[in-house]
């Protein structure tokens, strides 16, 4: 995550210190630094960077090129629910 770089440069740390205020340990924090981001999971990551004083958001966009299918309830899902009622 760029951000975390971006901070861990500015914050004029040392990797043990920088990985302690993270919750990580400085190896793992080594490892963010290198770029091997694929190893962390979404809740490391946004963790991390709460603990470094980040807000997140998160946001959700339709794609242009992706179709949206019916959203009429098939009946297949209609005669289940009116078997789930009587």
């Amino acid at each position: 995550m760029v951000a975390l770089v971006q901070w861990f440069n500015a914050a004029g740390l040392t990797q043990a210190a920088a990985g302690k205020t993270l919750g990580v340990t400085q190896p793992r924090l080594n490892q963010l630094l290198k770029g091997k981001i694929e190893i962390f999971s979404l809740d490391a990551l946004v963790n991390m960077a709460t603990s470094a004083g980040m807000r997140v958001g998160l946001s959700i966009r339709p794609v242009t090129s992706v179709k949206v299918r019916d959203t009429k309830p098939s009946k297949t899902a209609e005669t289940t629910k009116r078997r789930l009622r009587a």
